[in-house]
């Protein structure tokens, strides 16, 4: 990705993102997201959002949304976003850990990305580690949700990624 700039987006850049995912008829970010996004040429090619989830012992969070400019799908640019996006998580937490207390256990540095994508998009999650979960192996809040959108009739496959072995 030498010719992309990724970056965590700061609180003081929410404004732009929301203009840039309003102008694609995406849902707003909010500021306590974990927002993410991928530039070319100074101009936004992708966007994610993961919402950390509260109630869970290990790190866990939501990835509420992966979105990239229609003309730059199917490159091969969404996964290695998803790939930067997982190092940057791997590294955060690495660095907090660091900070806070020495480093005891690789178990510290466990983290998982739930995600609700549609069926079709199944083959896109799979090569990056993504395996189908069961809807009772959801933290509380997400699998509230999930069977919420199952009860609505939505296409949402039940999928988690671990950084664990």
């Amino acid at each position: 990705m030498t010719e992309w700039l990724f970056e965590n987006v700061q609180a003081e850049q929410i404004r732009l993102l929301n203009h840039f995912l309003k102008q694609q008829g995406e849902q707003s970010a909010n500021r306590g997201d974990w927002n993410f996004w991928l530039k070319q040429h100074g101009k936004t090619i992708a966007v994610a959002r993961l919402i950390p989830v509260a109630d869970i012992a290990s790190n866990g969070f939501w990835l509420r949304g992966l979105f990239v400019v229609e003309t730059h799908r199917k490159q091969g640019i969404g996964q290695q976003f998803m790939q930067q996006i997982h190092a940057w998580i791997q590294t955060t937490l690495e660095d907090t850990i660091h900070e806070d207390k020495p480093l005891k256990s690789q178990q510290a540095c466990w983290f998982s990305v739930y995600a609700f994508p549609h069926g079709h998009l199944a083959p896109f999650y799979h090569p990056l580690g993504y395996q189908s979960c069961e809807p009772e192996g959801l933290p509380e809040p997400l699998r509230t949700r999930y069977e919420q959108a199952k009860n609505a009739n939505k296409d949402w496959l039940c999928m988690v990624y671990s950084n664990q072995e």
